[in-house]
């Protein structure tokens, strides 16, 4: 184990990938704290523009790629929106961290370094969906309408990306599915303003949806749509939303 964990990063594209997400995250982290942001943001994205470009399959995950890159810059000007009951230093921590996760999923995707590279897509692509949803929905909720836009294109994207990376439906109706999803969860995010969700919550059960969404897509252009694959995935965002529901505090 420890001989293969060995080999595994002494491969210089996992090396790269390490090294491409170690200088992303530091980019990130000057750009949240407020360092120098003028420089910070140009340099920032001519390092992200060689990052891309040295991806080796950076088509399959673009979207992914810059909707990551988007979410965080973005939220960092807005960081202390996120969770002000948290001390700043280590708000800072949890955003860089996450951060590091996501891209890394990311850039090893693009780079192939994992054996089950679907797999880990449809992982890394949640990931990057709750992420745009958490970050964008709740600028939109708190600061600005004009949000609203930049997280229904972003999503509309990802969820046309997630098709094309599994082959799944033609180039038209990649694009009704992805946008009608876009739509939708735009509309439960504003749905959930009315509600006593929190930021939090909100972005898992518009995740969640997405999540349900492109499986029950990806099942019937497979042929593999039952009527017990249906209800796994029906029963799963119940299940998943009588959760989310039952840690509100609900008053009348």
């Amino acid at each position: 184990m420890v001989q293969r964990l060995k080999s595994y990063f002494e491969n210089p594209i996992v090396l790269r990938s390490c090294r491409d997400t170690a200088i992303g995250g530091a980019i990130v982290g000057l750009w949240a704290a407020g360092v120098s942001p003028w420089l910070v943001g140009v340099l920032g994205g001519l390092v992200f523009l060689k990052i891309y470009f040295g991806m080796i399959d950076r088509i399959s995950v673009k979207w992914s790629f810059w909707t990551v890159v988007a979410s965080y810059a973005a939220a960092a000007a807005y960081i202390d929106q996120f969770a002000p009951f948290l001390a700043p230093g280590i708000l800072w921590v949890l955003f860089e961290l996450s951060f590091l996760a996501v891209f890394f999923g990311v850039v090893g995707t693009g780079n192939f370094i994992f054996e089950d590279k679907v797999g880990v897509y449809e992982f890394v692509h949640t990931a990057v969906v709750f992420v745009n949803t958490f970050f964008f929905g709740t600028l939109l909720v708190s600061v600005s309408l004009i949000w609203a836009l930049l997280f229904f294109l972003w999503i509309t994207l990802l969820m046309r990306e997630f098709f094309e990376f599994l082959k799944v439906l033609d180039e038209k109706r990649r694009n009704v599915f992805a946008a009608s999803a876009g739509l939708i969860s735009l509309q439960l995010l504003f749905l959930s303003a009315f509600l006593p969700l929190g930021f939090m919550n909100a972005a898992i059960l518009a995740t969640l949806f997405l999540f349900v969404m492109r499986n029950i897509v990806v099942s019937y252009e497979e042929k593999n749509l039952t009527k017990r694959v249906f209800l796994r995935e029906i029963s799963t965002f119940v299940a998943v939303s009588l959760i989310v529901f039952s840690t509100v505090r609900w008053t009348i």
